[in-house]
């Protein structure tokens, strides 16, 4: 994405004898040095770059002179003037990038994280869209689904039970007096009285 891709300034050691700059990888940039390369005796009017890496980052610097580079992730494209040898611009991976308007005697300067692999390198244009957009479908189509109101990931809520109707204090001794007659009533209606009872278990 080119909100990734940022420009970055090197330190610089002031010297009357003539100013030193340095880079160190995982420290000034985000990752380690594995190859340097470096373009010269541009001719004028001449672009380089056009191409893409699957998975290479890199960081341009511009050693003498000055140059351009645009930049596109497939959603957006932006262009970045790079003239000073103590700055440079960081590029992730999967970003197409094209240089051109060299200055004369300009040298670009590129510090990539990986040595050379061709395996590496998208140079048609439709194939790095068909790539970006085939990523960007595979990452969104994982994505759970939002949860609408009233239910938890997607499965309804079930209803709650309306709350009981509050009874007047008259009803409530009534049910109370009832229950307590209840058990004495169902006695009487078995074979023999409570009497008749008694007297078997005293015998």
């Amino acid at each position: 994405m080119l909100v990734d891709c940022v420009t970055l300034q090197l330190p610089k050691v002031h010297d009357p004898r003539g100013n030193l700059t340095f880079v160190e990888g995982g420290r000034q940039i985000p990752f380690d040095i594995r190859r340097v390369y470096y373009l010269y005796d541009v001719p004028g009017g001449s672009e380089r770059g056009g191409h893409a890496h699957l998975a290479l980052h890199q960081f341009v610097i511009a050693m003498s002179g000055s140059f351009d580079i645009v930049l596109d992730d497939g959603f957006d494209r932006k262009r970045y003037h790079l003239n000073r040898s103590y700055e440079g611009l960081y590029i992730p991976p999967m970003t197409w990038r094209e240089l051109d308007n060299f200055s004369s005697g300009s040298v670009c300067m590129v510090l990539a994280s990986e040595v050379y692999d061709e395996a590496d390198y998208i140079r048609n244009y439709s194939d790095f869209m068909l790539e970006v957009h085939t990523r960007h479908r595979a990452q969104h189509h994982h994505a759970p689904p939002a949860a609408h109101v009233g239910t938890i990931t997607g499965t309804p809520l079930s209803t709650p039970a309306p709350p009981a109707p509050r009874r007047e204090p008259a009803e409530a001794i009534d049910e109370m007096e009832t229950a307590v007659l209840t058990p004495a009533t169902s006695r009487s209606t078995r074979s023999g009285s409570f009497d008749d009872e008694l007297v078997l278990n005293i015998t």
